[in-house]
């Protein structure tokens, strides 16, 4: 269902809904009963809007497999982010993020983050909780100047974006057994550093 409002109009009556994508409108807000009216939601496509914030009540949704809330001006994630326990896929491309909740490591599905284009300057030292989860990470277009020593215990990764970032040292993680693709380009990468 797609839908251009500036506020979203009451769908209280479509409790069924699995997918909803509001993406390339003009959103400054999200409705309080949004999520607590639709727990069947599996696909939210909140890209592309003015969104300053997302509402803690976004926990209710817990069949919620992915969320793109990228294009939007998020300084911060709510907390709440970290209950969600079947996403898989977190698209935060794009907006004026500084750092990532702690509470996102806790995550036990999730397979693929993106948190490119944002102003972060590390990633959560949790970061290895994901372990036996998280396949691709994208954190492109940052500030990032260190990793923290969790990334190393990310042992099902395949993909690892840092790519214009601020880093003087490439890791090369030994427990990075599945990595397929590392891309360090335009960083200031003087050193390589085994971890």
């Amino acid at each position: 269902m797609r839908i251009s409002a500036r506020h979203l109009p009451n769908l209280c009556i479509l409790t069924g809904l699995e997918t909803l994508s509001v993406s390339c409108n003009v959103l400054q807000q999200l409705p309080p009963s949004l999520f607590a009216d639709h727990p069947a939601l599996t696909s939210l496509d909140l890209s592309m809007n003015h969104l300053s914030e997302l509402p803690h009540n976004i926990a209710a949704l817990s069949l919620l497999c992915e969320l793109n809330v990228s294009a939007n001006c998020l300084l911060s994630l709510p907390t709440s982010l970290g209950n969600l326990n079947s996403l898989g896929v977190l698209k935060l491309r794009n907006n004026l993020l500084r750092e990532l909740p702690h509470e996102l490591c806790c995550l036990p599905c999730l397979r693929t983050l993106d948190a490119s284009h944002n102003n972060l300057v590390t990633l959560p030292k949790e970061i290895g909780q994901l372990r036996n989860t998280l396949e691709t990470l994208v954190v492109t277009n940052n500030g990032i100047t260190l990793l923290p020593h969790g990334l190393s215990r990310l042992g099902r990764l395949r993909s690892l974006v840092l790519s214009n970032n601020l880093m003087s040292r490439a890791p090369l993680c030994r427990g990075l057994v599945a990595l397929e693709v590392l891309l360090l380009d335009h960083n200031r990468i003087g050193l390589f550093v085994y971890a």
